[in-house]
């Protein structure tokens, strides 16, 4: 993979020397990613995969804004974006594993892959151990150390760069796991107890004091006796059970204290409310108006970030100047209620906003031949026409055409 990434590494190579890179708040020269357990707790992990499932849906796609109209552009650029970015990923494991290394990472960088024509032929979201930033000429190099021990320096431009809490750090998203660890921390510590209190309960709970003397093979045999004869006694005197004068019973008890469901569950919000979600996000069970929250709060931030940096990072300044832009959308409509989107047609219809297309599309049904006309009332007229279409003379009023 990494010969396919970054092609076969050349022979007789020269050591190249690098400097640190210095930014204004000093040199900050290397960042790791975060190998800690925080990737390893199941609720982490459920809210980073929510997230990253929900916004991996969004479509990617090459688009230009010429003259206020924004039209879709058939390219190869929009071929690569919709149905393979690179040779092992789809377009939603492409960006499912942008948004799971941003939401893991803080950060995610995307490297581009060129032909020798100077053509975009891949984009690779990269995983690595640590990076170090590099000054080559006054220009910024990122210089990756991967897991397998291989290396690669590479400039910066040629990178799409995502970041979360972008704040202290001059280049990368902070480092958020000494804010998170403390509330993880304890969820854990919690669950520990739920866990000894199992264990505990399956533990010794009684035993059984003979008024004589036994062999140890006796005891034995006379405990699995009692044992047997316990249950079936329990089953047929709903859960009374008699013992005789050879031996009293001994109740053990323990007084086990485990957090209950309301100290889980506020932990648990916690960690919900890091990432931005909600109990009905996470389990599925969201009505229209809290996928609306979820999607204006989280994804739709996601959507103008990715936008933004795939548009700059993608295109020269030429290309941009022709209002060459990547967008990433998503129909929100899918998530609305039937009411709501029978409304939506019912209203839009008639004024000519929607095609037969878009509105089977709203209602998740195919598309029809010749559905891409527009229908509407006749109640409705071009208000530069309205007078010749109501049979008034603008000249016979003898006053301002306007009025």
């Amino acid at each position: 993979m990494y010969n396919k990434i970054f092609g076969p590494e050349p022979h007789n190579t020269t050591v190249v020397q690098y400097v640190p890179f210095q930014f204004l708040n000093g040199y900050e020269p290397v960042f790791k990613q975060f190998n800690g357990d925080i990737k390893n707790d199941l609720t982490v992990r459920t809210c980073i995969d929510t997230v990253a499932r929900h916004a991996a849906k969004l479509q990617m796609r090459h688009m230009r804004k010429m003259d206020g109209k924004t039209e879709h552009v058939n390219s190869r650029l929009d071929y690569l974006l919709q149905t393979r970015p690179n040779q092992f990923m789809s377009p939603y494991d492409f960006q499912y594993r942008i948004y799971s290394q941003l939401l893991l990472n803080e950060n995610a960088l995307i490297y581009k892959q060129y032909d020798g024509m100077g053509n975009l032929v891949a984009l690779w979201p990269l995983d690595y151990a640590s990076i170090e930033n590099v000054d080559v000429d006054g220009e910024l190099y990122i210089k990756f150390q991967f897991g397998g021990g291989k290396q690669q320096t590479v400039p910066y431009e040629q990178l799409i760069h995502i970041r979360r809490h972008f704040t202290n750090n001059d280049m990368y998203g902070d480092d958020m796991t000494n804010v998170i660890t403390p509330t993880l921390s304890l969820l854990t510590t919690l669950k520990q107890g739920l866990i000894n209190l199992v264990k505990n309960s399956v533990k010794l709970s009684g035993f059984l004091k003979f008024s004589n003397n036994l062999k140890q093979s006796d005891l034995k045999e006379k405990t699995t006796t009692f044992a047997n004869n316990f249950k079936s006694m329990a089953s047929e005197t709903g859960g009374i059970a008699a013992v005789d004068n050879t031996a009293d019973f001994h109740q053990l008890t323990s007084d086990i204290k485990s957090a209950d469901n309301y100290q889980m569950d506020l932990i648990r919000q916690d960690v919900y409310r890091f990432f931005g979600l909600s109990d009905a996000i996470i389990k599925g069970t969201y009505k229209e108006d809290e996928w609306q929250a979820f999607f204006e709060s989280i994804i739709e931030p996601l959507a103008i970030q990715m936008s933004q940096e795939f548009t700059a990072k993608i295109f020269s300044e030429r290309e941009l100047g022709y209002g060459n832009i990547i967008l990433f959308d998503a129909n929100r409509l899918q998530y609305a209620s039937m009411a709501n989107k029978t409304t939506m047609i019912k209203e839009l219809m008639p004024l000519g906003l929607l095609t037969i297309n878009q509105a089977l599309e709203i209602l998740n049904l195919p598309p029809v031949e010749d559905g891409d006309r527009r229908l509407q009332t006749l109640n409705v007229v071009d208000a530069t026409k309205a007078n010749k279409y109501q049979g008034v003379d603008d000249e016979s009023k003898g006053g301002d055409t306007n009025e």
